[in-house]
């Protein structure tokens, strides 16, 4: 017969194995996607103009990485002629849930200094705290929501673009198991393939200066 200590002691095992293989699953997403993100940044790091960028660490530093994203995107919408902002809107859907959590422990620190302060009002000043506890909770809630919903619709957008330029007959596949399996995961498959605006991306090839495109690839003499 089992008893209660040991079926305690197995859901908290079972609690702790469910823990642990999210966590590692998260962790290697993360990784993946790190290792993506900095090899498409590494192969677009020569711009047509002379302007060199050496950033690629970021794809390993948190809220660094969803920039870094959005930058890339840009840079694909750059070089068609489009002016986008991808790299803003995805560090502000980031940074927000953080910055709430920030306010909601410095009220948290304050509320108990004001009780050691002021100990003949703190059992009146505790109840409406927690009222209004109660409410700012639910508000950062939703606004964590959200957030996670505007940072996930942020983040497809980013991911379709670099899909497709990487990858124009696979791009919607990408895009959907990246949304399912969370992050993205499969920046990690086309790291190496060539882009479609970029020729020479994951080439070492030096800068171009206006009024001289880079040339296309094949018989000398030919320019964009």
């Amino acid at each position: 017969m089992v008893s209660l200590f040991d079926e305690e002691l197995f859901e908290a095992g079972i609690s702790l194995l469910i823990s642990l293989v999210g966590l590692g699953y998260g962790l290697t997403v993360y990784i993946f996607q790190a290792l993506g993100l900095s090899a498409l940044r590494k192969g677009r790091e020569f711009h047509p103009y002379g302007r060199q960028r050496r950033d690629s660490w970021k794809a390993w530093v948190p809220f660094f990485n969803a920039w870094l994203m959005g930058d890339i995107a840009d840079d694909i919408n750059r070089f068609r002629g489009k002016r986008s902002n991808w790299r803003f809107w995805l560090l502000f859907s980031q940074l927000l849930p953080a910055c709430f959590a920030v306010m909601v422990f410095s009220a948290f620190i304050i509320w108990c200094v004001y009780v050691m302060v002021d100990i003949p009002d703190g059992w009146e000043a505790l109840g409406l705290f927690l009222v209004g506890v109660i409410a700012l909770y639910v508000l950062v809630v939703l606004i964590e929501m959200l957030t996670v919903v505007l940072s996930s619709v942020f983040q497809g957008l980013s991911l379709y673009l670099i899909y497709k330029d990487y990858d124009p007959k696979n791009h919607v596949l990408y895009l959907l198991l990246s949304l399912i399996l969370g992050g993205g995961i499969f920046l990690f498959v086309i790291r190496n393939r060539p882009s479609s605006t970029l020729y020479w991306a994951g080439r070492p090839v030096g800068p171009y200066y206006p009024p001289y495109p880079p040339p296309l690839p094949g018989p000398p003499g030919r320019y964009r």
